[in-house]
């Protein structure tokens, strides 16, 4: 059975529907010629890759530089324990017995995201599109180093502070 867990997460919003974004032309990125890789066993999702996840509940490694590179792995956890305790991971557990792959927005500053949904509603998979269209549904406001000092821009109205890596999102949701 595979399970999909999202924890507080910014890129949880109301879902779209795939051919409501346009399909992939409307994606941000350029395409790399690097060929997504299935993959079998989800825990062979590496820190740092970037991943997707279809419709039909099939994983592929994505290159990181594309509109498909919603989400990157930053670590893996022990099976049914939480990525970290009130942190806004996002999370894909392939079974109750595999590891569970904790993630975050693949995000620069200015970047814009729309939320496809996938056969789950809970959680569907955040792509980045042009922050011109009508599409977007979330802004990245300033992404960068956690620092305690730091403080977002006023038209945030989510943050979160990743502890590992050290990454803060300020986003604005649309």
């Amino acid at each position: 059975m595979k399970r999909w867990w999202p924890l507080l997460v910014p890129v949880v919003v109301a879902a779209l529907g795939w051919f409501a974004l346009g399909g992939p032309e409307k994606l941000k990125g350029t395409a790399t010629g690097i060929k997504p890789v299935e993959l079998v066993t989800w825990a062979e999702a590496q820190v740092g890759d970037c991943v997707w996840l279809d419709d039909e509940g099939t994983l592929f490694k994505v290159d990181c530089r594309t509109g498909y590179a919603g989400q990157r792995v930053v670590f893996h956890n022990e099976p049914m324990m939480a990525c970290r305790n009130g942190d806004a991971y996002i999370w894909l557990q392939q079974d109750d017995n595999s590891p569970r792959l904790c993630m975050v927005l693949n995000a620069v500053s200015g970047d814009c995201f729309a939320k496809v949904s996938g056969f789950d509603a809970y959680m569907g998979q955040a792509v980045k599109v042009e922050c011109a269209t009508a599409k977007a549904q979330i802004k990245v406001l300033m992404a960068g180093p956690y620092d305690f000092q730091a403080k977002c821009p006023e038209e945030t109205n989510q943050s979160h502070r990743y502890p590992w890596p050290p990454i803060l999102l300020c986003v604005k949701v649309y």
